[in-house]
């Protein structure tokens, strides 16, 4: 039995290849756009703000370390200047 003259067999081929070019040219569509995102020197300013900051250590033991000597000798803030300096700035955290 011969299949290559068979019209439904050519049909099928020519479905087949309609198919295969439009699948090409839609491949080649989408690789030709690309998204592209432009950012202003001051957004990447405050990236990098941002970046520096989050490297920061949480808590800074050597700041901590003075602050208690100093309370020990009576000097600097009193406990209660310095609960008030903690919120103040866990309440400039959370703006960020």
């Amino acid at each position: 039995m011969k299949i290559q003259n068979h019209p439904q067999i050519i049909q099928a081929m020519r479905s087949y290849q309609n198919n295969k070019t439009k699948a090409t040219e839609t491949k080649e569509k989408t690789s030709m756009a690309k998204d592209k995102m432009d950012l202003s020197e001051k957004a990447i300013d405050f990236q990098t703000a941002v970046k520096a900051y989050q490297k920061l250590p949480e808590i800074r033991e050597e700041r901590v370390q003075e602050v208690k000597e100093k309370m020990a000798r009576g000097e600097g803030a009193t406990p209660e200047e310095v609960v008030e300096k903690m919120l103040a700035d866990l309440n400039m955290r959370s703006k960020i």
